[in-house]
């Protein structure tokens, strides 16, 4: 998990914890500074897959994306 956490935040830099990015979705966060979109012009934006490969390995790595009934498998012992 360590690994898959150190990639994630190594990709996502500052917006870790912007949940439309780390989804590949575009985000109407503003630079404070500028007022501009994070993400720029909403035409020319396109996701950043690196991102959202790592997320998923991230979930992955953290069982996060399991069913709840295979999760309680898993718990009890019973990996398939």
């Amino acid at each position: 998990m360590e690994r898959a956490e150190r990639k994630l935040r190594q990709v996502s830099k500052d917006r870790l914890n912007d949940v439309s990015f780390l989804l590949g979705g575009w985000s109407a966060r503003r630079e404070w500074r500028t007022g501009k979109p994070v993400d720029g012009d909403i035409v020319k934006w396109r996701p950043n897959l690196a991102v959202v490969k790592a997320t998923v390995q991230f979930l992955q790595s953290t069982k996060q994306l399991l069913p709840k009934e295979e999760e309680g498998r898993r718990r009890e012992g019973h990996e398939e």
